[in-house]
């Protein structure tokens, strides 16, 4: 083999590496940023709100259909699902915030999820329960659970004050119930309905700490609801006191205090 040849083929040979190794690269770098791209978790477990009424029965939702509202994502069924729930999202929603009927109006109040496969529609609207067990005794007296349960879910968190006025005016305002939005199984007013809309964009920020129970308390382990024109804002999240001694309590040393009441509260949730 000549030398002009021979150096031909070695450098088709060392092309031909190069590509290779460069090919392997962009996978590997590929599948490393596709592992750092969180996994959408839908709401109602990625069934289609929309179904439930237009389809009469509950129907897994595809995740090339989704719809992101109040800070939460919907998969839907199909396009024109996912049209109808965006043009209406409260219509299709389930009533309680996806909260069990039974659990939240029995004796005790609870606030457990609903499995989206155990439902009731009723004028038009869609109840959850968390078995079917649930189901058979919300059936045996409906508007004994219904309407306790409605009772009971929509007092609003906070008494009512608004969640955004304490981050965006620093400022404990009582919000009106017609700027009202329902988040997290809980329901929230607003002073006006630019400040909902800022809480609907991300509600998460806007949450109060512990649903708002006493922080100081909380790290002593014990469960008591905060007053809501007594608050902090400390790391960006708001936090609630008993009293003017409590919140100053948390002040004098808001990191340790805080790091207590949150392993208390991940006790009692």
């Amino acid at each position: 083999m000549s030398t002009r040849k021979y150096d031909w083929v070695r450098m088709a040979a060392l092309m031909a590496v190069v590509g290779l190794a460069c090919s392997q690269a962009a996978t590997a770098q590929s599948e490393a940023e596709s592992s750092k791209t969180p996994r959408v978790e839908p709401a109602l477990q990625g069934y289609s709100p929309a179904s439930y009424l237009l389809d009469r029965k509950a129907i897994k939702g595809d995740e090339k259909y989704q719809t992101k509202f109040r800070g939460r994502t919907y998969f839907h069924s199909s396009e024109e699902r996912k049209a109808a729930f965006e043009k209406d999202p409260d219509k299709y929603l389930p009533q309680l915030d996806g909260l069990c009927t039974v659990a939240l109006g029995g004796s005790y109040g609870k606030r457990i999820p609903g499995d989206p496969q155990v439902f009731n529609i009723e004028d038009g609207k869609v109840y959850l329960f968390s078995s079917t067990r649930a189901w058979r005794a919300y059936n045996g007296d409906p508007p004994r659970y219904r309407l306790t349960a409605e009772d009971r879910f929509y007092r609003p968190l906070l008494q009512g004050y608004c969640p955004v006025t304490y981050h965006e005016h620093n400022q404990a305002r009582r919000g009106e119930e017609r700027f009202t939005a329902v988040y997290d199984g809980k329901v929230f007013r607003f002073l006006d309905g630019a400040l909902l809309q800022r809480f609907n964009e991300d509600p998460d920020k806007y949450m109060p700490a512990y649903d708002g129970h006493c922080a100081t308390a909380l790290a002593q382990k014990r469960q008591v609801q905060g007053n809501p024109e007594i608050f902090v804002i400390e790391g960006g999240r708001s936090y609630f006191f008993l009293s003017e001694e409590a919140k100053k309590e948390f002040q004098a040393d808001p990191k340790k205090l805080i790091e207590q009441a949150d392993e208390a509260w991940r006790t009692l949730k």
